[in-house]
């Protein structure tokens, strides 16, 4: 049974949900108390509400079904009747044994087998059946996550669980292979010694899988962030979190007795710093370390005060410089005293800290202080780099909604249960954790507060190292090999106030926008393929002339069926992973799939820098260099190009065009809707302002107050690329846009929302700004 904590993630309002012993009873056509005694008797899956009256329980549909496959109790989804041709043949062999009384020992054998061959055939045919009737619920379930939403809700490992039962009954099944497809996917699992069990769960750890004994290769398992654990009699247990883009996983178990105590491993490797903000930072490679699996708590600090910690300079290893001056040993010892002026951290009083607190985090400590207890223990600070690996800021969505951002009050150690990607508790929130690298006159201090919004555990943030905030704590790491000096360094980040920081002028502006004029040349444009493959649109790839060189723009269209001509058209532009890729030649309409079905054509421009037009541009980062202006000054010619061709198309409705922009294209889009007036309505998802500078004519910041058609902005909440408070919300308020005509959804996930809550919001807007389109009676088959 899940523990109240664990439960009490998911929304009261899953369509998988039962909500009472009444309701799970009559699901599984039973009894309450039949079904109290299979929970406590046979392990049925019931989850009850924290802090909540004795007997307030619930279930999942889904939960309820998987326990049925392996437990062999009988459910009423399961529940088949028998075709009347074979109930009449069973009713005329019963008559025809009571008729031949005198050969009944030989008729009873024949009985036997009968009806053993027919609760076979009831078995597997009730399966078969349950299969295909749970195709619905896998779609549902599979559609109400994404890989990145918030941990609360883990539908998606859910839908994989039933999609994975009713592969054994509908194995070649087209519509549940698809499905499976969309949820799940192959990633090898090796360990190191092999031969560990695996367990695997949802983040939130609603129930461990069993998924064999390593390796495993080509194993399928949900997308999303899957908790991996290996277990090896005499080894430590090992952690880590498999992310969406992962295609492996290599976890090392070490021998107990050679486990530093608390402290959990670290795979090295070759890394991004995924910090906000600091995409232009080069990728970094680690050896293998250790962290410590909490942070620092006030009795563990305890024993360095009592030790003498705060008059012994061989603990004290770097010079104290406070305001530009540097102070003496004495001098600074009288900066860290605790209330009662002893020397102590500055929660504490009478040097020692306050009651039944011992397992919390020392707080109110500065970082010469967390330096100096580092050296007291044979450990260090982590630098940035190994403290940003550890973390995994890459499952923000996952980590940040189960981490103390409260709000209330800073709590024990694990008390959330919140982990990072390797098993270490409360990297996210509960006390602020000091660095060792500095940036300009500060140390860097990461993972945000119990009283801090939930976007600081990816965002950078550097503090001077007196400062003794009651949030700021420390964890610490240890090295095989001490951390080479360049991880060591100083790192500088980006720092912009969007509240207060002044776009160019209006003179100035209608001198930048004069960047983005170009000559209409010929199209000399070609038809190159035509696919009427798909059942929801046409396909066409269509090229033509750039504005600039001799190049030539690849695009794609996909044209609704069964929908008045002209068409309503979508443009789009992608996130940034286009960059990387190799080849369009299976190019999907993606996010547009919707819009698609929804009655409007979706286009999707191959863009300078992307795909076959790859050149030296390696990231969508900005930078102030003409190198970077003039490739966005290209891009949106290739998109002005692109709306040069639409309006040659006599299918296509160029009066009610809008622009669609995920991620890259949502940053940028701002720039272009500013200087594009083809373009009547907006949808920007996952976007928002960049603290990286480019030059005043290439930045979007310059534009964004020049917008004025209606702007749909998705998000996510816990977006560590454009986070709420500081990207999101700056250019909503900037938008020129009037009032009525812009509207900012959130949505409880990460980078990436899903495709079922964004489509709500997206097909409407449309609708509102393009107009409805009208749809024409589908031919008869």
């Amino acid at each position: 049974m899940a523990s109240p904590t664990q439960a009490d993630q998911t929304p009261v309002n899953s369509p998988d949900r039962l909500d009472s012993w009444k309701e799970i009873a009559a699901y599984v056509s039973r009894s309450v108390p039949t079904v109290q005694r299979w929970e406590k008797n046979a392990h049925l899956p019931i989850h009850r509400h924290a802090h909540e009256k004795q007997g307030s329980v619930y279930a999942y549909k889904s939960e309820l079904d998987r326990w049925y496959h392996e437990s062999g109790a009988p459910s009423a989804q399961l529940v088949v009747s028998l075709p009347r041709n074979i109930l009449k043949t069973f009713q005329k062999a019963l008559s025809v044994l009571a008729i031949h009384w005198r050969t009944f020992a030989t008729s009873a054998a024949v009985l036997s087998l009968l009806l053993a061959a027919l609760a076979l055939w009831m078995s597997r045919a009730a399966k078969v059946r349950w299969a295909q009737q749970t195709l619905p619920q896998i779609e549902q379930l599979g559609n109400s996550d994404s890989p990145y939403f918030a941990s609360g809700d883990d539908s998606l490992f859910r839908a994989y669980q039933l999609a994975e039962v009713a592969e054994q009954y509908i194995p070649r099944n087209s519509r549940l292979e698809k499905l499976r497809a969309a949820i799940s996917h192959r990633v090898d699992i090796t360990t190191d010694p092999p031969g560990a069990d695996l367990y695997m769960s949802s983040y939130s750890g609603r129930e461990n899988i069993y998924g064999g004994r390593s390796p495993l290769l080509q194993a399928r398992v949900p997308r999303g962030f899957v908790q991996w654990r290996a277990q090896k009699q005499g080894y430590e247990t090992a952690e880590a979190i498999l992310g969406q883009e992962s295609n492996a996983i290599h976890l090392v178990l070490d021998r107990a007795e050679s486990s530093p105590a608390n402290m959990v491993r670290v795979a090295g490797g070759k890394f991004e710093l995924e910090l906000t903000h600091m995409g232009s930072q080069p990728s970094f490679e680690l050896d293998d370390y250790w962290i410590d699996k909490y942070e620092v708590s006030n009795r563990e600090f305890k024993k360095f005060v009592d030790a003498g910690g705060y008059l012994d300079r061989k603990y004290w290893k770097y010079p104290f410089i406070k305001d530009g001056h540097q102070l003496s040993f004495s001098a600074a010892m009288k900066l860290f005293v605790d209330r009662t002026g002893r020397q102590a951290p500055a929660t504490w009083e009478a040097g020692d800290f306050p009651e039944d607190k011992g397992d919390y985090p020392v707080t109110g400590v500065s970082w010469y202080e967390a330096a100096a207890y580092a050296e007291f223990t044979g450990k260090s600070l982590p630098t940035i780099f190994h403290w940003v690996r550890a973390a995994g800021i890459f499952a923000t969505a996952a980590i940040s909604p189960l981490s103390n951002f409260s709000g209330k009050s800073l709590a024990a150690r694990g008390q959330y249960r919140a982990f990072s990607a390797v098993g270490a508790y409360d990297m996210a929130g509960n006390a602020k954790e000091w660095c060792i690298n500095a940036t300009g006159k500060d140390r860097f201090i990461l993972g945000g507060a119990w009283n801090e919004p939930a976007y600081m555990f990816s965002e950078p943030d550097g503090q001077p190292p007196f400062t003794r905030r009651d949030d700021f704590g420390f964890r610490l790491v240890k090295y095989d090999a001490d951390a080479s000096t360049s991880l060591k360094r100083p790192v500088d980040y980006p720092r912009r106030d969007f509240n207060t920081e002044k776009p160019v002028s209006h003179a100035e502006f209608n001198l930048i926008r004069g960047f983005y004029a170009y000559d209409k040349t010929p199209l000399h444009s070609v038809v190159e393929r035509v696919d009427d493959s798909d059942e929801h649109w046409r396909k066409e790839k269509v090229s033509f002339d750039a504005a600039y060189g001799s190049e030539r723009i690849t695009a794609f269209l996909f044209l609704p069926r069964h929908v008045e001509v002209p068409y309503q058209t979508v443009v789009y532009f992608p996130g940034s992973s286009v960059i990387e890729n190799a080849s369009s030649a299976d190019i999907e309409p993606g996010l547009g799939g919707a819009v698609v079905k929804g009655g409007r054509a979706f286009v999707i421009p191959v863009y300078k820098s992307t795909y076959e037009r790859k050149d030296a541009l390696n990231t969508d980062y900005p930078a102030e260099t003409i190198f970077y202006r003039e490739h966005v000054l290209d891009w949106y010619k290739d998109l002005a190009r692109t709306l040069d061709y639409l309006e040659t198309r006599s299918d296509l409705d160029s009066s009610r065009t809008a622009y669609y922009g995920f991620s890259w294209g949502a940053r940028l889009g701002p720039l272009f809707l500013a200087v594009e007036p083809r373009l009547k309505a907006a949808v920007l998802v996952s976007g928002g302002l960049k603290f990286a500078r480019a030059l005043p004519e290439a930045d979007p910041f310059n534009f964004v107050s020049h917008v004025r058609v209606p702007v749909l902005m998705v998000n996510g909440r816990y977006d560590y690329f454009f986070p709420l408070e500081t990207s999101q919300q700056p250019l909503l308020r900037l938008l020129g846009t009037p009032t009525q005509n812009k509207r900012h959804v959130v949505l409880d996930c990460g980078h990436a929302p899903p495709s079922v809550p964004l489509a709500k919001e997206v097909l409407p807007w449309l609708d509102r700004y393009l107009g409805s389109v009208k749809k024409l009676p589908e031919p008869t088959r």
